[in-house]
């Protein structure tokens, strides 16, 4: 089978999870001020220090100047439970305060907990919109925002994973809480619990990403956005668990279970179990990031990210943060993987307070140097420091890092709230874009975001696609070996999505395969910033059964190449070599593979492994990276395994 780069728009229908009617009227709406999430004092990471109430009296040391006229997002939070976009006039005094301000971006949100604040949607409309049936907020404000000049980027704010508020339940009866809360039967229950059955997380009801029909119906959810909206970009919010001791959802579990082989309920600390739930997060984040590119490539993904605390000064330091840790959201590894075009970590600290100073200087220097080469946006709690406090915040994070990293701008939280002292949001605007008190201009002028190098100017592509078994359930778990000019070993998700970034263009082999079956084989086309789609079935009958045995025999092309060492190209080989047996190690493929410790002429390694036929094991020899790119000459022959001590 061949796979080809997915056209850049489909039409999108919501998958069977999804199966709510379209524009539902009307959800309760909360009254609390929301935050993008807990701001650092209300949940500690892991090793915080006490805070201080003094500020320090030694100056610091000044900043270098900063350009004002290079590219950069210039943000603002516009959240859903204050005026923004409700009406009609309030997105006109948006749209002119945003020119006032000299910004370039805002960030809307337009999904509360499972409610929305656009027309075309499977899910309640916002109870607050009633009276306007006719009224469309987001493509309202797209339409105001694009129309200003110059235009204004919308990003649609959507939290994904809480769906109700403890103290405010929803009173749609189509609501999803109440299709899938905790009243709800078997599977059917979609939210994450902890391990006493509890399922209140930081007052809300979460979904659990480890559930596979729960994560899909997010996907939807974004994807039904981007499919009917003209949005430049769709910022996630809580997209993460409520907290370490969360997760513990029976399909999550049963889930985990199968994979690890688990008798006993983990422990909420449990190393495994952690980078299970870790594991399950990426998981959505990649199925997103991957969708909602081959549906639009221009589109522009976001997070409101965790940085609670003091802030890493290492990698150990960041293993044990609260995104790590507590809330299992690696976005550090998300940026380095490429499923995020940019992070908004919030970094909500009292300027006035010294160690909540120290924790925004530490956290923003980190930040700028663990970037990977997507972009980072710092976000400002806005509604915690004075304006003088904001702007100093801003400077600094636009400065350089000691290593001379930056980043791509700031984000203030929120449009609501700008000031913690009650200034309006007009002599905020004032104190961004004049040289009045209580600070020199920072936004004198109007510039363009940033350009993504990544979709301007691509140097690789995208692979994705669905694994199926059996009457088109999802494979979930099976390992996809990916060869071609870099080797990759996939997992499966719950929801029978598997995807990469990062490819070279070139052509791939993707080998997937049961337990007892031959490996069914798909060959896709990568191509630069495209998304190439390649569905693999694994049903019973779409491939013979592995009732043959291989054997390989490989040695060095260059045979100096183990006593003098490889070259780098050589070692690269080597390394995906060794990554491509070891998926299909995983896949019950291979039964053994090593090598001989010699490093003279004589040296060999062998891989004996399972094929259906003689043409098959030929294909499984050849997609062997090292041989195919010629560090390797290897011979086949037809093997039989006598005997086989396996304890």
């Amino acid at each position: 089978m061949t796979a080809t780069p997915s056209p850049t728009l489909v039409p999108f229908t919501p998958t069977a999870s999804a199966s709510a009617t379209a524009s539902p009227t009307g959800t309760a709406s909360p009254t609390e001020t929301a935050t993008p999430s807990p701001e650092p004092t209300a949940t500690a990471a892991p090793s915080h220090t006490p805070i201080a109430t003094t500020t320090p009296t030694v100056p610091p040391a000044p900043l270098p100047p900063r350009d004002a006229t290079r590219p950069e997002y210039r943000a603002f939070w516009v959240d859903a439970f204050h005026p923004g976009i409700k009406t009609p006039q309030e997105v006109d005094r948006l749209i002119a305060d945003m020119q006032a301000a000299n910004a370039n971006a805002v960030i809307v949100q337009v999904r509360r907990r499972g409610d929305a604040l656009y027309n075309k949607t499977f899910e309640p409309r916002g109870a607050e919109l009633a009276k306007l049936p006719d009224y469309d907020p987001l493509a309202y404000l797209i339409q105001k925002a694009h129309a200003a000049t110059p235009p204004i980027e919308v990003h649609a704010w959507l939290v994904a994973m809480p769906v109700a508020k403890r103290t405010d339940l929803p009173t749609a009866s189509e609501h999803l809480y109440h299709k899938h809360g905790p009243d709800a039967a078997g599977d059917e229950m979609w939210l994450s619990q902890a391990a006493d059955s509890s399922f209140v997380a930081e007052e809300n009801y979460f979904l659990d990403s480890g559930h596979p029909a729960a994560a899909q119906y997010v996907v939807d959810v974004v994807l039904n956005v981007i499919h009917n909206y003209d949005v430049d970009g769709v910022h996630l919010d809580y997209i993460r668990y409520g907290g370490q001791q969360f997760g513990y959802n029976p399909v999550n579990l049963r889930r985990y279970a199968a994979a690890s082989g688990a008798t006993a309920t983990p422990a909420a600390a449990d190393p495994a179990w952690q980078q299970w739930r870790r594991d399950q997060v990426t998981a959505l984040m990649r199925q997103i990031y991957l969708e909602a590119i081959a549906l639009k490539p221009g589109i522009k993904i976001s997070a409101a990210t965790i940085a609670w605390g003091a802030g890493p000064t290492s990698d150990a330091d960041w293993l044990k943060s609260g995104a790590m840790a507590d809330t299992f959201q690696d976005w550090l590894g998300w940026l380095a993987e490429g499923i995020l075009d940019i992070a908004m970590p919030m970094n909500y600290d009292r300027e006035a307070n010294v160690n909540q100073k120290a924790w925004f200087d530490r956290w923003t220097a980190w930040e700028k140097d663990h970037r990977a080469d997507r972009h980072l946006v710092v976000g400002i709690g806005a509604w915690l420091n004075d304006t003088e406090g904001n702007l100093a915040q801003a400077q600094r994070a636009l400065a350089p890092s000691a290593a001379g990293n930056t980043v791509q701008g700031v984000a203030f939280y929120a449009y609501a709230d700008l000031d913690a002292h009650g200034l309006s949001p007009e002599k905020f605007f004032q104190a961004l874009t004049t040289a009045d008190p209580p600070a020199q201009p920072f936004f004198p002028n109007q510039v363009r975001p940033p350009a993504m190098p990544w979709k301007t100017q691509p140097a690789t592509g995208y692979l994705k696609g669905f694994v199926r078994g059996d009457k088109g359930a999802p494979a979930d778990g099976l390992t996809v070996a990916l060869s071609g000019s870099v080797t990759r070993t996939l997992t499966v998700a719950g929801t029978g999505f598997y995807g990469a970034a990062g490819l070279p263009p070139g052509e791939y082999t993707l080998y997937v395969a049961r337990a007892g079956q031959a490996p069914v084989s798909v060959t896709a086309t990568v191509a630069a910033g495209a998304v190439t789609t390649a569905d693999v079935s694994v049903a019973a009958g779409t491939a013979e059964t592995n009732d043959k045995e291989y054997l390989y025999r490989i040695q060095p092309t260059r045979h100096t190449m183990l006593t003098d060492g490889p070259t780098p190209e050589e070692a690269e080989l080597v390394s995906q070599h060794f990554a491509y047996l070891e998926g299909l190690t995983q896949q019950g493929v291979v039964v053994l593979a090593g090598r001989t410790p010699t490093t003279n002429t004589s040296s060999f390694g062998i891989v004996i492994f399972r094929a259906a036929s003689d043409k098959a094991a030929r294909s499984i020899m050849a997609a062997d990276p090292a041989v195919r790119g010629g560090v390797m000459r290897a011979r086949l022959f037809p093997f039989c395994i006598a005997l086989l001590n396996r304890t």
